[in-house]
């Protein structure tokens, strides 16, 4: 199972799990689980130069073993000039690479950013860019890598 590969890449599952959290950004927050393991790992934090608001995550592993995560950031999630990152764990070095942008529009703000790398190898980057005040006036854009997401 590829969920289970990346779980054990990220060094979050020594045995059998239950469920997995992945969190972008922990700063203040309550946990209640009443049965099976939570577990939270902090990625990026507020460190990173991408906005004080960061928001939902998503990762797929790539064909060479990497990690990809994708994320928007800005000064708040209706703000405007909201915009996509991405971030690399690197299988070899287990680090991660500041994040940078991927995706990006002067005129109005991009989020809930997906990544998927296909079996052909291309990568997929699906997002939407907002088109009034709420995320229900978004549109739906993709970008495509065919480098393993170095370039989009």
């Amino acid at each position: 199972m590829k969920r289970v590969e990346i779980l054990k890449h990220l060094g979050i599952v020594t045995g059998t799990f239950r469920f997995a959290l992945l969190f972008i950004i922990v700063t203040q927050f309550t946990v209640n689980w009443a049965m099976g393991d939570l577990i939270v790992r902090k990625i990026l934090g507020p460190e990173v130069p991408t906005g004080k608001y960061k928001h939902p995550c998503s990762f797929d592993q790539l064909d060479n073993g990497d990690l990809y995560l994708a994320y928007y950031g800005g000064a708040g999630e209706y703000a405007s000039g909201t915009v996509v990152y991405g971030a690399r764990l690197n299988k070899e070095t287990s680090h991660w690479s500041q994040p940078r942008k991927i995706a990006g529009n002067p005129f109005r703000s991009l989020g809930n950013p997906v990544v998927w790398q296909g079996p052909g190898g291309l990568v997929w980057l699906f997002y939407v860019t907002r088109f009034g005040d709420t995320w229900s006036t978004s549109r739906i854009k993709v970008k495509i890598s065919r480098d393993g997401a170095v370039s989009w």
